[in-house]
């Protein structure tokens, strides 16, 4: 790197806007692992449904934002295209087509015989037309009649870029004029040089406009008659950044901005129609790498980038920012606060603000013509009617606005703790208390201090120390901290004033209160049921005042509340954690949002993933906004409102389904053998921001009509037994914000095996029929065929007993324990006990039957009960007489 390189990067990677602390563009890193660990991208695109697919030396990978997929293909992929629904590949041996296939999840199918010399690097898709740019030329294929064409270029010049301009496809050069696609056969040299010494072209979604970048390193914007936009950046080291930085690509995010993928800067961010770098993101904004292979923006206005740690997302339009990559801040960050337009950040290191630093250029105002006469002194006397002439004017223009971290005198250590008091800042730390104000740091005290708070009624400063005790300190110079008084020996962690002058000290089993007459005196007004020791808050809502911690083991109730020395309950329970904010309010975060508690308090923020471990929250009133600390070192703002610009994510779908161990196709009928096993229907959901965590739900018509819980893990919904019939598959997600969207339902078919199908049945009712009656034969032949008729005989009895039984289970299958399995088969035995008596009455008779008699038997019967009967009858009549 060189050192204009070196020393303009240093200066630009603080880079913000002009009219405020812009802060960087969020950076999300995909890691690849496995069999996947080390891939060379080479192309990135994205299909209808969001999903990302990298042509890379495996093949080709896709990526849904939690899992990665590999898509097997025979040789290396270095170009991808997406279009009319269909995913086009292009590699060493020429174009391929990736499809869903029925017996695993994608396949590869070559569209022409394998061409070893095609050595295609670069594809585009041009009126219905695949064409592939490799060393010896072009490859062309027709996609309406399939023909395969292969094109040399005219010239000795070296093929370079294809490019697409107007409808029309150009192929530039390492030298020369470019040549233009006439046909599917044909090339022709271009008569205007307008493309020539272009590295790359781009067009703007909206209208003709293009961007381009010659080998130069100027980046040139043409209208849609490709004459030049005259621009220029307000920053001559703006470009100089650019041309050292070796642009390679360009990516519309939007209609005014655009991201320029580089081999030595990483990825610039303009805004082409201003003139002006808007951010620039590398190695010291949050990218992992400088040097950018590919680069792609997708549906939602982020921008994909590819270089060797992996794969990079930045989003330039989420609806907050980081501050932690701006240099000079050290440690990890503890508290943040903003007083009086300067941002202050403690750390374990001492106490930091933001400092802006603007570079302006003293510019000579231009004269009117008016102005260059004189009329003054000598002149003056003898011609008065001279016009008048001023003084040459100077003005400073704005050039560029960095931000860097400065660290503020005083604190050298760990600042927990950032309050207000009479127009300056508190900051609390292990060094002691410092007072902050415009003209410098003054310290209070040195004691170790945890929390500060400032009473107004009482014009003192109150502080939790370090080792626990608490003491109270005028806010003066020379002044002692004086010691609370506390009732027993127990250490106090958060202290807090109602809004009658009371104050309250937290311990982790008691509460203490300080009243409005007294200073340094505590009484104890309520016990807390605390087994885990977690730390005690407190706030003040109207003329309560509560008391909480967080839940931890097997706690239910993890918020108690003290109403003038009463417990009372509150209505949240199960309470997720809890944080001290500042100015009396507390945030508590109950699985759904973090919500404010206490004076003041405003909006909720809602369960956005990457705000969810926060560890401090500060509220900016002044830019309408929070600041939110999570983790070790990351430091995010979040405006109030812009939450309502959220733009969801790509809807969920029916990725695959399998039964047993086959695919089908989610988009034709669903029909699948009982038989087959397990049914797994698979949805994915492209979500790439890790904001929002995504949950499911679902339901089965005709197998259940109640909704399944909200859980993450019904993406892949398992069934282990679905009985015969017909069902529909009923599908929903939502966000974190709320968002639900719901699904066509999914209609499918379980088919029975061919033991339980009617025309089995049928087949079986007239095998048994053959069989009674050639027992019944056999039994009128004589005594030598009485043995082959009793076997006949018996089989015949199994399989009546046997179809009985399938019949009954039919109608009575269940998916429970082998046991209730088995109480059923007993129940259905003893039902067919009576039909087996007859059956095996009649079939072992000995004597020569016909089958007719089987009929008459069952006729006997009946007789032989009504006769009883009437018997009966008559004997009671005779008894009664």
């Amino acid at each position: 790197m060189s050192k204009a390189l070196t020393f303009i990067l240093l200066f630009l990677t603080s880079i913000g806007g002009l009219y405020g602390q812009e802060g960087n563009y969020p950076v999300s890193h995909f890691s690849t692992t496995g069999e996947l660990a080390e891939i060379y991208p080479h192309q990135m695109i994205q299909d209808r449904h969001g999903m990302i697919f990298i042509a890379c030396n495996q093949g080709v990978i896709r990526f849904d934002g939690s899992q990665w997929e590999k898509i097997q293909t025979p040789t290396s992929v270095f170009s991808l295209s997406y279009y009319g629904g269909r995913i086009y590949t292009a590699g060493p041996t020429g174009f391929g087509l990736l499809e869903r296939g029925t017996q695993k999840t994608w396949k590869y199918t070559p569209l022409h015989d394998a061409d070893q010399g095609a050595g295609i690097t670069e594809m585009k898709i041009e009126n219905g037309r695949l064409v592939g740019l490799g060393e010896h030329g072009l490859s062309v294929l027709n996609l309406k009649n399939h023909h395969y064409q292969k094109i040399s270029l005219p010239g000795n010049g070296m093929p370079h870029r294809l490019i697409s301009f107007k409808n029309d496809l150009y192929v530039t050069s390492n030298s020369g004029s470019p040549w233009r696609l006439v046909n599917d056969s044909t090339v022709e040299t271009a008569t205007d040089n307008m493309l020539a010494g272009l590295e790359f072209l781009s067009k703007a979604p909206a209208g003709d406009v293009y961007i381009g970048g010659s080998g130069t390193g100027e980046i040139i914007i043409y209208n849609q008659r490709f004459k030049k936009i005259n621009w220029h950046l307000d920053d001559p080291a703006d470009l100089e950044y650019l041309r050292e930085s070796e642009v390679t690509d360009a990516a519309w995010v939007s209609d005014s901005l655009v991201a320029l993928s580089s081999l030595k800067g990483g990825v610039i961010f303009i805004q082409p129609f201003k003139g002006t770098i808007n951010k620039i993101v590398n190695a010291s904004s949050g990218l992992p790498d400088n040097e950018v292979f590919e680069i792609l923006a997708d549906d939602n206005r982020s921008v994909w980038v590819a270089h060797d740690k992996g794969i990079s997302r930045i989003s330039p339009y989420l609806p907050y920012r980081t501050f932690e990559q701006y240099p000079g801040l050290e440690g990890n960050i503890l508290s943040i606060k903003r007083h009086r337009g300067q941002m202050y950040v403690g750390t374990t290191e001492g106490l930091f603000h933001l400092k802006r630093i603007e570079r302006v250029k003293k510019v000579r105002v231009r004269k009117t013509g008016a102005e260059q006469e004189t009329n003054s002194g000598f002149w003056k006397k003898i011609w008065p009617f001279r016009k008048k002439q001023t003084a040459p004017k100077f003005k400073h223009e704005l050039q560029s606005v960095n931000y860097v971290f400065s660290k503020v005198d005083g604190p050298a250590s760990k600042v927990f703790n950032l309050t207000n008091y009479d127009h300056q800042l508190l900051a609390a730390g292990l060094d002691g208390l410092f007072l902050i104000n415009g003209s410098g740091t003054r310290q209070l005290t040195g004691i170790p201090v945890r929390y500060a708070h400032y009473s107004p009624w009482r014009d003192l400063i109150y502080i939790t120390a370090y080792d626990g005790g608490v003491y109270s300190l005028p806010p003066r110079a020379g002044s002692k901290p004086q010691p609370v008084f506390l009732p027993g020996n127990e250490p106090i962690s958060y202290l807090f004033e109602d809004n009658r002058g009371n104050m309250y000290f937290c311990g982790v089993n008691t509460l203490f209160k300080v009243p409005r007459k007294s200073v340094n005196e505590a009484v104890e007004i309520s016990h807390i049921a605390n087994p885990f020791y977690e730390e005690t808050y407190g706030f003040v809502r109207s003329d309560t005042v509560f008391f909480l911690h967080k839940a931890s083991g097997d706690t239910s109730r993890s918020m108690i509340a003290s109403f003038k020395g009463s417990k009372v309950e509150f209505s949240h329970q199960n309470i997720h954690d809890v944080i001290p904010g500042e100015n009396g309010v507390i945030w508590v975060h109950n699985n759904e949002n973090w919500q404010p508690m206490g004076p003041g308090a405003g909006p909720t923020i809602p369960d956005l993933s990457v705000f969810k471990n926060a560890t401090y929250i500060s509220v900016d009133n002044e830019r309408m906004g929070k600041w939110i600390i999570t983790g070790e070192k990351s430091l995010f703002f979040l405006e109030n409102e812009s939450l309502l610009r959220w733009e969801p994510p790509h809807s969920v779908f029916l990725y695959q389904v399998r039964s047993g161990g086959e695919w089908l196709d989610p988009s034709e009928e669903l029909v699948m053998e009982q038989e087959s096993g397990n049914v797994n229907f698979i949805f994915s959901q492209a979500e790439f921001t890790n904001m929002v965590d995504l949950q499911y739900q679902y339901y089965v018509e005709g197998l259940n009509e109640n909704w399944s819980e909200w859980s993450e893990k019904y993406r892949d919904i398992d069934f282990s037994y679905i009985p015969a019939g017909s069902y529909t598959l009923h599908f929903r997600s939502r966000n974190s914000l709320g968002q639900v969207e719901t699904l066509p339902p999914v209609y499918f078919k379980v088919l029975a095996p061919y033991w339980k199908q009617p025309w089995f049945y049928l087949v079986e009712f007239a095998f048994i029929g053959l069989m009674l009656l050639i027992s019944v034969r056999m039994k009128a032949m004589g005594y030598k065929y009485q043995l082959m008729s009793r076997l006949l005989a018996l089989l015949t009895l199994i399989i009546i007993i046997e179809l009985i039984q399938i019949l009954a289970e039919s109608k009575l299958e269940t998916e429970t324990s082998p046991v209730v399995d088995f109480v059923i088969q007993v129940i259905i035995a003893i039902i067919v006990l009576p039909v087996e008596e007859i059956l095996r009455k009649y079939i072992f008779k000995e004597k020569n039957v016909k089958v007719s008699e089987f009929f008459a038997l069952r006729e006997a019967q009946r007789r032989k009960r009504r006769k009883l009967a009437l018997k009966t009858v008559a004997d009671s009549e005779t008894a009664d007489k």
